[in-house]
């Protein structure tokens, strides 16, 4: 069985469309979320009986946690004292990160001990940042196999600890090749990663096998969230040489940096396109 943490479950189309061909592959599973959806993007039964059926770390139950960490070195011993040495000790962005992972340490000691007579083979986090230390912590109380798929904020802006969760983890998956030499410019052993293109099945693709006229306008779009990447500001700022022969038309939407120094910093370099 494995054990599926996110942050806000189908929230993320991601999720449910990773899940969704898990199921039908017959894998069995079992989602968990820290929050509870603001929205999401489906109307199946299928998803929605998904939806209905996760494991929502919050609101929390004081009383139950506080038991939870009380009784967690009786429950898992050792390992309960080397997971909480390294909540002090261990490589952290920031006192504040540290912090946070103190706090989901104690979550995560709640979350394992739910899981004790559970048949679990694996614990996967979709994101590394507050949900993967979760995943982490309790794979460590269990002693179980752990895992987890890195994307944008969670590797950069909202980074925890993910010197700790790239030597904890048994694999990474990685969304493109950038992710890939991304973790093993962190310390991630060639043979901890496994190349999942997003989820994209590169076999659907193919090169046009007709010739482009001289004078047609090549159309590329793109999507994709601005984060804290050096190299994505490094790619707008060589792109004007790649396409300088061809019309470019850009448009910018993203809550997160609008208004942002980098958000104005990456419109501006589009715009110069």
């Amino acid at each position: 069985m494995i054990e599926y943490m996110t942050t806000n479950g189908i929230g993320n189309a991601w999720v449910a469309n990773e899940l969704r061909i898990v199921e039908r592959e017959r894998i069995p599973f079992r989602l968990h979320a820290l929050f509870r959806p603001d929205s999401t993007f489906f109307l199946s039964d299928e998803i929605e009986e998904l939806n209905r059926t996760t494991n929502y770390i919050y609101p929390i139950k004081p009383l139950r946690v506080f038991i939870s960490f009380i009784a967690a070195p009786i429950l898992f011993g050792s390992r309960y004292w080397t997971a909480l040495w390294n909540v002090f000790v261990g490589e952290r962005e920031s006192l504040w990160r540290r912090a946070k992972s103190g706090w989901h340490f104690v979550v995560a000691c709640d979350w394992a001990r739910s899981l004790r007579n559970a048949e679990v083979t694996l614990i996967h986090s979709q994101w590394i940042h507050s949900s993967g230390t979760v995943a982490m912590y309790a794979a460590w109380l269990l002693d179980k196999p752990f895992s987890f798929t890195g994307h944008a904020a969670d590797l950069f802006p909202g980074r925890v600890a993910l010197a700790d969760k790239i030597r904890r983890a048994d694999n990474i998956i990685c969304i493109s090749e950038f992710h890939r030499a991304f973790y093993l410019e962190h310390g991630a052993r060639p043979e901890q990663l496994r190349l999942a293109y997003c989820g994209i099945d590169t076999t659907r693709f193919a090169p046009a096998t007709e010739p482009r006229e001289d004078d047609s306008i090549f159309h590329i779009l793109a999507s994709g969230r601005l984060v804290e990447s050096e190299r994505k500001i490094s790619f707008w700022r060589h792109t004007p040489h790649i396409l300088r022969h061809y019309e470019v038309e850009e448009s910018w939407l993203d809550s997160q940096t609008h208004g942002s120094r980098l958000g104005r910093g990456l419109s501006h370099l589009a715009g110069g396109l």
